[in-house]
């Protein structure tokens, strides 16, 4: 599954009607609405080079290009020197020249993620200081301010009551921990969709509550809120997190027309990959820069609103859809519907099931068009049932037994293991499938999840922080003695001991420092196997990575080691370069991950598991028409549930949404398929569940 294109074939990709188009077509915006597999990397690429091709005063360095992660950078920018170098290796004279020069100047490109870009006009601006937030191009990116923000604000509230003598009516439903975890969500919610909290609180003031205790619980959340907003600006002290590098560009850009015109100076055409993943900010972003004015830069989007599967990030379909509308009134609006990933039967399955879903609920909104079967492939008969099985197993049984047992018997028939992935809602089962691959002596890779703190050499380096910041203690000195890097060599552990009390008293270390000399005085590349001492590395580039942001010394940085390792967060282990290309694997990923590639076989298992009370009524929820709702679960003794007034009417839509959303989420899955789909759920699965397995139900088992 070679994501990139070789040299030698670049040349002989011919595109389709439907793609020449795209690539050919002459309008100053556009917005390609492209389906899944349908080439659309392959075509934003061939879009870039037919402009240089047909422009002899553009170059690549009058583009700016925005590519949804960093990985999206690396395969456009090698797609793009590919067809370059193509096309310096077929001219001649001053156009050899020509495309010489912008194969040199690829690599400084602006070819960026747009956190990336955010940073690079707020840089440009920079420094700056207005009265709602500042920025310098020394501020460092930080993510963990708000937590800190929100502990202290809720200390400050309970001691404010004390010395009232009031007590806390939230504290009769939740504890503290909880109302930390629902502040933080309301604070991400209202700051993420760009909504300002004053007004989001004044929508449903305490007073509509129709209920005291709810009145009270109201009160106090919003005091906490506000508390919060206050003081996060004050702490944050030099610092921005991500989502503020779209906010604060975007109240720049909005201010200052001075800097919009000198970006479309700058800017000739702007290129935005994965559109349909766009929050709120990017938007409105895109709009002050493509003003249509006769300066503005011309605007190519390429996205598709059936795989929008990044609202909890701040994805946001209504700023989607008014784009496209924007779009279509002053451009054009094309279509890539083509499918060439999928088989003909693939095709047709994903087809039926859409269209079986959009009669069964009309209410929801996600209604895709149908994909359609590339010239070549087209079959005048097609037979579904190549293209897809189902294992339904009996209540008590393990998904992962059996869903690890069918990969193995597919080994054992000859398949290749990397021809398999198994694609999953969630990420917190992969590790039990990871256990099992194990076993049966299959080899795997894991993504989007990982056991990275658990390992036994990320533990031992975290043995030796805490022996060291414990002033050697003798229980800790005999576990750290065991580990591999000392092996219970006494005099070793001495020696090292000695040099860091020595370095200590000459500067500081920094805990990267720390490892570093732990890893050199141990000699552990000699003696650890290759993904062992690479985990190692990965932990130190960890560290000084949180140093960097957090200016952590090595007592903090054993604290904040033992809450990674204790609290199971989720971090894969480091890739080692010989493994980084294996085709031999089954993959265990994400649907999100997996958002862009591609299988021959695809196993999508635990189709019967609900959606979750906590999904489908979660404890906060923030809407723009109706404000701020909540919902409290009280689990000790009775069960108890206390909800705002307004919380049923925020739901309602809210629901709508969640079910879109899922729906977009089981299309990306899918759409992922070359060859087949494998459909793992329960006999016992009941009808009215809302559930991937019964959203299936149109193509009935048949073995």
């Amino acid at each position: 599954m070679n994501i990139y294109v070789k040299r030698e074939e670049v040349r002989n990709l011919k595109l389709t009607k439907e793609q020449q188009i795209v690539v050919e077509k002459d309008e100053k915006i556009i917005l390609v609405k492209a389906g899944a597999g349908t080439g659309k990397t392959e075509v934003l690429a061939r879009k870039i080079i037919h402009l240089l091709e047909n422009n002899i005063n553009l170059s690549i360095t009058d583009f700016t290009i925005i590519t949804f992660t960093n990985k999206a950078t690396d395969n456009l920018k090698s797609r793009i020197k590919d067809y370059l170098y193509s096309k310096w290796q077929g001219s001649l004279g001053e156009e050899k020249t020509r495309f010489r020069y912008e194969l040199e100047n690829i690599n400084s490109a602006n070819i960026s993620t747009i956190h990336k870009f955010c940073k690079y006009i707020l840089n440009q601006a920079g420094p700056i200081s207005e009265p709602n937030y500042s920025y310098s191009s020394n501020y460092t990116v930080k993510n963990n301010v708000l937590d800190l923000t929100i502990k202290l604000s809720i200390e400050e509230f309970i001691q404010e009551k004390k010395v009232l003598n009031q007590s806390i009516v939230t504290f009769n439903f939740i504890q503290v921990y909880e109302f930390e975890k629902y502040i933080k969500q309301a604070f991400n919610q209202i700051k993420s969709k760009g909504y300002n909290l004053e007004t989001v609180l004044e929508i449903f003031p305490p007073f509509l509550e129709d209920h005291r205790n709810k009145k009270e619980i109201r009160e106090e959340f919003n005091l906490v809120l506000r508390k919060v907003n206050k003081k996060y600006y004050t702490l944050k002290n030099r610092s921005i997190d991500t989502e503020e590098l779209l906010e604060y560009t975007f109240q720049l850009l909005k201010n200052n027309k001075w800097i919009v015109e000198e970006l479309q100076d700058n800017i000739k055409y702007l290129f935005i990959d994965e559109f349909q993943d766009t929050s709120m900010y990017q938007t409105e972003i895109v709009r002050l820069i493509c003003n249509s004015n006769e300066k503005s830069p011309n605007l190519f989007l390429v996205g598709d609103a059936k795989q929008s599967i990044y609202k909890f990030r701040g994805a946001d379909q209504s700023s989607y859809n008014q784009t496209a509308n924007w779009v279509g009134t002053i451009g054009s609006v094309l279509p890539l519907n083509t499918n060439f990933r999928s088989t003909p039967e693939l095709i047709q399955l994903v087809n039926v099931i859409f269209q079986s879903i959009r009669e069964k609920f009309p209410i929801i909104s996600f209604k895709p068009e149908n994909l359609r079967v590339p010239e070549i492939k087209f079959k005048p008969e097609i037979d579904m049932k190549s293209a897809y099985e189902w294992k339904l197993i009996d209540k008590e049984a393990d998904y992962s037994d059996e869903v690890t047992k069918y990969v193995q018997k597919l080994v054992l028939e000859g398949e290749n293991p990397g021809n398999i992935a198994i694609l999953f809602r969630k990420n917190r089962s992969m590790l039990s499938y990871a256990k099992k691959l194990k076993e049966l002596n299959i080899p795997y890779s894991l993504v989007g999840a990982g056991d990275f703190y658990v390992q036994k050499e990320v533990i031992d380096c975290y043995k030796v922080l805490k022996y060291y910041t414990s002033f050697k203690n003798e229980i800790l000195e005999l576990e750290v003695l065991e580990s591999k890097f000392f092996n219970n060599n006494k005099d070793l552990l001495l020696s090292f001991v000695s040099e860091l009390d020595y370095q200590s008293a000459i500067q500081e270390l920094t805990p990267a420092q720390f490892l570093d000399m732990l890893f050199s005085i141990s000699k552990i590349n000699t003696i650890m196997k290759k993904q062992e001492y690479a985990n190692l590395l990965k932990l130190k580039e960890l560290v000084r990575k949180l140093n960097k942001q957090e200016n952590i010394g090595v007592y903090a940085c054993a604290d904040w080691l033992s809450i990674q390792i204790n609290s199971n967060i989720e971090e894969t282990q480091a890739t080692i370069l010989e493994n980084m290309y294996k085709k031999n694997e089954v993959e265990l990923i994400t649907i999100h991950k997996a958002k862009g590639l591609e299988f021959p076989i695809v196993i999508l298992p635990e189709l019967d598991q609900p959606y979750g009370k906590f999904i489908k009524n979660p404890s906060i929820i923030v809407d723009n028409k109706l404000g701020l709702g909540y919902y409290y679960r009280v689990y000790s003794g009775n069960y108890v549930e206390i909800k705002s007034s307004n919380y049923d009417s925020i739901i309602d839509q809210y629901e709508t949404d969640l079910y879109s959303e899922e729906l977009r989420v089981l299309y990306v899955a899918l759409t992922r398929a070359e060859e087949k789909l494998v459909f793992f759920g329960r006999n016992s699965c009941p009808s009215q569940e809302n559930c991937f397995q019964n959203w299936l139900d149109c193509v009935k088992p048949f073995n």
